[in-house]
């Protein structure tokens, strides 16, 4: 499994059973404290989530960022959602991204329609990795930049309550 491929989310939901991935984690504390373990909340990942092996690749930083955003998105769905399933988890995370990215121009419209929903949040989450490594570039802040990446996290947590507010509410967390 390699996340820098295609369908590498497909590929990852199929190592992992539900009650693996969140049913193994009390509450979002726990959560919470597993993924400051993985370096993921200082922007730094040096391990994914996970505890079972991802396969025999060596992945960078980069890629282990990618998994533990993605698991954390998942986690913050199926809180909500005990009964769901990972198809509705990718579908509910890409109308976040939707709300979030909406009205910025052309950010969608880069991804194909054709697409399946897991391929569209995998370029999706290498989007958001790639502008926050954009910023790096011209800022030389990469912890500071990843770190933000849970912004996304929390930012999607308020929209599963207030799907209305998520801009704001993302906007008001950057400037903290």
């Amino acid at each position: 499994m390699n996340p820098s491929a295609a369908d590498w989310i497909l590929k990852f939901l199929n190592l992992f059973e539900k009650k693996g991935l969140i049913d193994a984690f009390e509450n979002d504390q726990k959560f919470y404290e597993a993924l400051k373990q993985t370096g993921f909340i200082y922007g730094v990942s040096v391990s994914a989530l996970p505890k079972k092996s991802l396969g025999k690749l060596k992945l960078t930083k980069e890629e282990l960022t990618k998994i533990n955003l993605f698991h954390a998105l998942l986690f913050q769905f199926f809180q909500t959602n005990k009964n769901g399933t990972f198809e509705e988890a990718i579908n509910d995370i890409l109308s976040f991204y939707n709300q979030l990215e909406k009205g910025k121009t052309g950010f969608f419209q880069k991804f194909s329609l054709s697409q399946s929903p897991s391929n569209t949040l995998e370029h999706i989450l290498s989007a958001r990795l790639q502008s926050a490594n954009s910023l790096l570039k011209k800022n030389t802040i990469s912890l500071l930049t990843y770190a933000l990446l849970y912004l996304d996290v929390l930012s999607y947590k308020h929209w599963q309550k207030d799907p209305n507010s998520v801009k704001k509410y993302y906007r008001q967390q950057e400037t903290i």
